[in-house]
């Protein structure tokens, strides 16, 4: 964008590239624009999305991220999620109650509006 239009990319556009190449299973692509952002446009949001992608490929990889996301933000929500998420789907059941352990002894609570909710 900023060679052929002379644009600086915000936040939003890279989570929307990062969303795209995981939607496309291009994970490792994701992970590449993740670790290429300017650190003003570093802002956990592309993690959540970039986690969100692992979750239907790679669980090494999401467990990386969640544990990166964790880090930063002990209280988000969506991580949990979406790491308990990965670990159901791939039949990781020990993973998942650990998961959702560690949500209840953080405190942590799933959204109320249904984007937080378990798929499993």
């Amino acid at each position: 964008m900023r060679r052929a239009y002379g644009l600086k990319s915000r936040a939003e556009a890279y989570c929307c590239l990062v969303d795209i190449l995981g939607c496309g299973k291009l994970v490792e692509e994701a992970i590449r624009v993740v670790n290429q952002m300017p650190p003003e446009e570093c802002d956990g949001l592309c993690s959540g999305d970039l986690l969100g992608a692992c979750k239907l490929y790679t669980v090494g990889v999401a467990n990386r991220i969640y544990y990166e996301i964790i880090e930063h933000e002990p209280g988000s929500s969506g991580a949990y999620v979406l790491m308990g998420n990965a670990y159901a789907a791939s039949g990781r059941w020990g993973d998942f109650a650990q998961v959702r352990k560690k949500m209840k002894e953080t405190n942590v609570k799933k959204a109320k509006d249904g984007a937080g909710a378990y798929e499993a």
